[in-house]
């Protein structure tokens, strides 16, 4: 997984890929997605904002988006958000050693597993 997040991330270094106003259209469509479902706590597993939360989960969510797919169900969003802070092995790869290339992947894997097929 990294290796195809450096690969991807490498790619589009120039902008090649995406523009600079489609990297900001997902991300700005991503955060309110987030905003309008879970809201703040969607990053707030436990205490304060957790940057490894905030990392796979609008990864996860981008990734949908950047493939054209929508996410209409708003309310499901919002399960799918809780679950996967729920998830033992997901909170394993957020709460510590959250640079460790291994907890990297797994998060970012569940993550986007975890919107991959909602609507």
């Amino acid at each position: 997984m990294k290796d195809f997040l450096n690969r991807y991330m490498a790619s589009n270094r120039s902008l090649q890929r995406q523009t600079e106003n489609e990297v900001k259209d997902i991300f700005t469509r991503t955060v309110q997605l987030i905003t309008k479902s879970a809201g703040p706590k969607a990053f707030r597993p436990k205490r304060p904002v957790n940057a490894a939360v905030v990392d796979s989960i609008m990864t996860g969510i981008a990734t949908r988006l950047i493939k054209g797919l929508q996410i209409k169900a708003l309310d499901r969003l919002t399960v799918r958000i809780e679950d996967l802070l729920k998830n033992k092995l997901y909170l394993n790869a957020v709460e510590t050693g959250t640079s460790e290339e291994g907890k990297v992947h797994d998060r970012i894997k569940l993550a986007v597993k975890a919107f991959g097929d909602l609507k």
